[in-house]
C-alpha cells in the first residue's frame, strides 16, 4: 500500500473578524440568493410533528445567514405555527461569534425580531465531525463553507491558492477534498432526522470564460515573493503560504452518490449556475470607477481568504511587520487591477439538496 501523503492541519476557513466579513462578503451574498428557492422547497418537505431544529453549518458572523434562515423559518412557520424552532449556527471555535450575536439581537433583519417561539444558539466546532445529537436536525443549510479543507498536503505549502498549484499537488488536494466531503456528509447524516433535508451550496472551479479569483491570488503570490526579497517576510514563512480551500465541481460534489444513497442520504435536487453576474464588474462597466472596483475585490479577498493565508504563514513577527505584509498584499492587488481590469468574482456555483432516508 502506498504511503499517505504527509499533510498539515488547516485553519478551516478563518474569516476576518470585527464584523468585516459581514460587511464585505458580497460575493457569497449574491450567490446565496439563487439557492433560496430550493431551501424553501426543502423546508416545505421536512416533517413538522415535533420541535424543529435548523442547523446553519458555517455561519461566520451571520450576515449571510439572515436571509436563508428567514426563508426556512417562514416556510416552517406556515406549516407549524406553534411549534418551537431552534436555529443553531455552527462555525469554528475561532469564529467571531460576538458579531453574530450582536447581529441577531440588534439587526432589524434578524429572524428573532420577526417571529415568536424562536430560539438561537451557536456551536464552535468543526462541522467535519458531528456537532449535534443524532437525529435532531430537521433542516440543514450550508453555503460556501464545505469547500475548506481539514488539512492540506505538505506539497501544497507555498502555492498560496489551489489554482496556482502544479497538477500533481492539485491532485493531492482533490484527494483530501473528497475525503472531507464524505466526512461532512456522514456527520450530517447522523444528525438529520428521517426525511430531514440538507441544502449544500459551494463555489466551483472557473469555467471557460468565467472570471475567478485567481488573478487576486496570483497578485498575492507575487507580492509575497517580493516581500521576501525586500526582507519583510522570511523565506520559510513564504514557503508555508496556502489558502486551504478547494472549489468543488458538480461531479465532485455528486461523486459519493453515483451508486445511489451515501451514508443514509440521497440527492433530491441538484442545480448548477455557471454564469452568475459579478456585481463589482458590472458596476465598473457602467461607471468606469476603477477605485471602487479595486475596493470591492480587495475587501472580498481580505474578508474571505486573507485570514487563512496569514495564519498559514505564522509566526509573522511584530504587529508592524504583519501590517506591512497586509499593506503589501493590498498594494499588489491594486496595481494588478489598475494595470489589467478584469472580472474576479464571476464564480460558478453548484448545489445539492439531500434527503435523510
Amino acid at each position: 500500500m502506498a504511503n499517505r501523503p504527509q499533510s498539515m492541519a488547516s485553519p478551516l476557513g478563518l474569516m476576518e473578524g470585527g464584523g468585516f466579513y459581514n460587511r464585505h462578503g458580497w460575493v457569497q451574498a449574491a450567490g446565496i440568493s439563487v439557492a433560496l428557492p430550493a431551501l424553501s422547497r426543502a423546508a416545505g418537505a421536512v416533517p413538522v410533528d415535533q420541535q424543529l431544529v435548523i442547523a446553519d453549518y458555517g455561519s461566520s458572523q451571520g450576515r449571510n445567514s439572515l436571509r436563508p434562515m428567514q426563508v426556512a423559518i417562514d416556510e416552517l412557520r406556515g406549516r407549524a405555527p406553534n411549534v418551537p424552532i431552534t436555529v443553531v449556527h455552527v462555525d469554528q471555535p475561532s469564529n467571531d461569534f460576538a458579531s453574530l450575536f450582536v447581529l441577531l439581537n440588534d439587526s432589524p433583519d434578524s429572524y428573532l425580531r420577526l417571529h415568536a417561539n424562536l430560539y438561537a444558539a451557536a456551536i464552535g466546532r468543526s462541522f467535519f465531525e458531528p456537532v449535534l445529537p443524532p437525529g435532531s436536525v430537521t433542516l440543514g443549510w450550508t453555503s460556501f463553507a464545505a469547500m475548506w479543507l481539514t488539512s492540506v498536503p505538505r506539497e501544497a505549502a507555498g502555492c498560496v491558492f489551489p489554482a496556482l498549484a502544479p497538477p500533481d499537488v492539485l491532485g493531492l488536494m482533490r484527494v483530501q477534498a473528497e475525503s472531507d466531503w464524505r466526512s461532512f456528509l456522514a456527520a450530517r447524516a447522523s444528525e438529520l432526522r428521517p426525511a430531514g433535508r440538507l441544502v449544500v451550496l459551494v463555489a466551483g472551479p472557473p469555467e471557460q470564460g468565467s472570471g475567478s479569483a485567481k488573478p487576486l491570488m496570483q497578485a498575492a503570490a507575487t507580492a509575497l515573493r517580493q516581500m521576501v526579497g525586500d526582507g519583510l517576510l522570511s523565506e520559510s514563512a513564504c514557503a508555508r503560504a496556502i489558502v486551504p480551500t478547494l472549489p468543488r465541481s458538480a461531479a465532485q460534489l455528486r461523486a459519493p452518490f453515483v451508486d445511489g444513497a451515501f451514508a443514509g442520504l440521497s440527492i433530491e435536487e441538484q442545480e448548477d449556475w455557471l454564469d452568475l453576474p459579478d456585481g463589482a464588474w458590472d458596476r465598473y462597466r457602467q461607471d468606469g470607477d476603477l477605485t471602487a472596483l479595486a475596493d470591492a475585490y480587495i475587501a472580498f479577498f481580505q474578508a474571505t481568504f486573507q485570514p487563512s493565508l496569514l495564519h498559514s504563514m505564522e509566526p509573522l513577527g511584530s504587529a508592524s511587520k504583519r501590517k506591512a505584509i497586509v499593506d503589501g498584499l493590498e498594494s499588489a492587488m491594486r496595481r494588478m487591477i489598475a494595470a489589467e481590469p478584469q472580472p474576479c468574482a464571476q464564480i460558478p456555483l453548484h448545489m445539492v439538496v439531500l434527503r435523510r432516508i
